[in-house]
């Protein structure tokens, strides 16, 4: 199943009433998402380690700060990985769901 519609069928029947979702795809640029994360002001991301970690840096303090969930699925986590969340997502609480 693509991610896209994965993400699109935890929307549409997943408990996230009330809430706003931006659905991301692991094929976006790290630079593209950027000002709109900026814009989005997400207080949860949740998604692919990879996907999250390369746009870590280019999300910046603005977002990085107010993040208070950080929750990856779908890959395994490596100890790179980790350290750049520990290192732009001090403040988050952080969760690993399934990973192969």
């Amino acid at each position: 199943m693509s991610q896209r519609l994965s993400n699109a069928l935890l929307v549409r029947y997943g408990d996230t009433e009330g809430q706003r979702i931006l659905c991301l795809h692991p094929g976006d640029k790290p630079a593209d998402l950027a000002p709109i994360l900026k814009d989005f002001a997400p207080d949860m991301l949740f998604g692919m380690s990879s996907l999250i970690a390369s746009v870590a840096e280019a999300i910046g303090p603005s977002v990085s700060e107010s993040l208070r969930t950080l929750i990856v699925s779908g890959e395994y986590l490596t100890a790179p990985v980790r350290t750049i969340f520990a290192r732009y997502f001090p403040g988050a609480a952080f969760f690993q769901m399934y990973a192969s």
